[in-house]
């Protein structure tokens, strides 16, 4: 029975399994351990982990059956560690920006309000005193309730601007999300595009080189003609066929020619239309493509220049300002100019006795105008609160998140190391004095794939290299037991230097034992 020269080796001389020959090391090793012993599936490692107590691990399980494996599973989930706690470290950050907006201290609304309304009646008071002092009282108090009213429409057009103004924001904002998710998605659309173009330009220029190397053949093939043999002979006597049986012969050997002939040439033919066919498909799939990625790259501009208007707007929509500019409103500009020129009617004086009412009234309005300011800030207070309590809800969903995905990380790590310590004792089962390490666990926690033999030295299991020679070889006449087994075949086992053997050396296969021995100046053979 003939047998590969590396498994010859390996059945005849118990160091060889263990050397770092060119071509034959640990990867090779570690290969033929796995085809005997077989491989452990993910779904044996998480049974055995899964107890009365704890089923965690049957989390697992769905993963694989969803079709994703554990490694991939793996990836997937210190993604989603990565991203869920730079997601949640950035919350603190933005409750902080709008905690700015929300006076240190507490400011008492319901009291602002009511020390407005007083002011109000004491300065329509004051008003009404100043109208009954002066000629035209009914005209007088016909414009001071035309001001009060329009000061009240005034008053609600700041409170509406200030709300808009914070919807204005969230619009925006909420605007750029979705165009970061669309712009996602296009470039995705755009870079499976370019890969398939390139692959698809790859196989056409493939085809062409094939067309053009079938073209020669059949250049070639149509070429040849027939050449009738010099002389027929008789297959049983080699004696020459009579004329009319040569002839006949030399017909058939013809027809036979022909028809390969023409067999070959169409099969030829066919390959090149069903090329011609497939560059053909090719072409139209690089036109569709090509259009397809004008379209995209068209979408990826149009929400590249979107986003950076939107990024303009709401950095002029986030910059703090002591108070909005609320006369770039149309209506609230009326408003005021109207209200105005009702003042400056209602404030002109009518009679010298009215001085100290006027004081009185200028120094009220002051007041009326200082609390209408921070009356105003009531409706930016309450959604920078609103929106604090968001995002502390959204805090508490990423922690939670942060827990599962770090729960399934630590799922995964139990299951690396049973299935670790699985692989290794279904290896090391098979064989009686050594053992295999087939894994090594670096720092961070993930497992590094080696293959090294761990030899029974006194009850100790030592690394190959370090044991002694004897060692090394009663390691080796183990593995070469458990390898002519697997192999069905058994050769005779050179044993070297066997003069560092002591005890008794079992092998099931003949043993040549090569000594040293000081006293035998010539080579001696011994047969047992």
């Amino acid at each position: 029975m003939l047998v590969k020269e590396n498994i010859f080796k390996l059945l005849t001389n118990p160091l060889f399994f263990n050397t770092n020959e060119k071509g034959f090391g640990w990867q090779e090793r570690r290969k033929i351990l796995f085809d005997i012993c077989g491989g452990v599936s993910d779904e044996d490692v998480i049974n055995s982990v899964v107890t009365s107590g704890d089923k965690s691990m049957l989390d697992l399980l769905s993963v694989i059956n969803s079709g994703r494996t554990i490694e991939h599973h793996k990836l997937v989930v210190a993604e989603q560690i990565k991203n869920t706690k730079k997601a949640k470290e950035d919350i603190p950050a933005k409750i902080s920006e709008k905690q700015r907006d929300i006076p240190v201290d507490a400011v008492d609304y319901t009291a602002i309000e009511n020390a407005l309304a007083s002011h109000r009646t004491t300065l329509e008071g004051i008003e009404l005193e100043l109208a009954t002092n002066a000629q035209g009282a009914s005209l007088y108090r016909q414009k001071q309730q035309q001001a009060y009213r329009l000061q009240g429409e005034l008053d609600t057009r700041k409170r509406e601007l200030d709300v808009m103004g914070g919807a204005l924001l969230k619009k925006l904002i909420d605007e750029r999300a979705i165009l970061e998710n669309e712009k996602y998605s296009v470039s995705k659309d755009i870079s499976w595009l370019d890969a398939s173009s390139i692959v698809g330009s790859e196989e056409l220029k493939a085809i062409e080189g094939k067309v053009i190397e079938l073209r020669q053949i059949w250049a070639v093939e149509n070429s040849k003609q027939f050449v009738a043999p010099e002389g027929i002979f008789c297959p049983t006597c080699e004696q020459p066929l009579p004329e009319g049986q040569a002839q006949e012969k030399i017909g058939k050997l013809k027809e036979n020619f022909d028809k390969n002939k023409a067999q070959l040439l169409e099969s030829i033919r066919k390959q090149g239309r069903d090329k011609a066919d497939r560059a053909e498909v090719l072409n139209k799939e690089r036109e569709s493509n090509a259009s397809k990625l004008e379209t995209l790259e068209g979408s990826l501009k149009r929400i590249n220049e979107r986003l950076s208007e939107l990024e303009t707007q709401i950095e002029a929509e986030q910059k703090p300002s002591e108070e909005p500019n609320y006369y770039l409103d149309e209506q609230y500009g009326v408003l005021f100019d109207r209200i105005n020129e009702l003042k400056a009617e209602l404030d002109r004086p009518i009679e010298d006795t009215t001085t100290e009412l006027l004081t009185k009234k200028r120094e009220v309005t002051e007041q009326i105008e200082s609390l209408n300011k921070v009356l105003n800030q009531k409706e930016v207070v309450s959604m920078a609160k609103v929106r604090i309590e968001e995002l502390k809800a959204e805090e508490s969903k990423l922690a939670a998140e942060l827990n599962e995905y770090e729960r399934q990380d630590f799922l995964i790590k139990q299951f690396t190391t049973a299935k670790v310590k699985m692989l290794e004792d279904a290896i090391n089962s098979r064989f009686k004095t050594v053992k295999f390490k087939m894994f090594d666990t670096l720092q961070d926690g993930t497992e590094k794939e080696i293959c090294k033999t761990l030899v029974n030295t006194n009850g100790v299991y030592v690394e190959f290299d370090g044991a002694n020679n004897g060692g090394k070889i009663v390691a080796g006449l183990s593995i070469i037991e458990m390898l002519s087994e697997y192999y069905g075949v058994s050769c005779p086992i050179f044993i070297d230097n066997f003069e560092s053997i002591t005890g008794v050396v079992d092998a099931k296969a003949q043993v040549i034992k090569l000594i040293v021995s000081e006293v035998d100046e010539k080579l001696r053979v011994e047969l047992n």
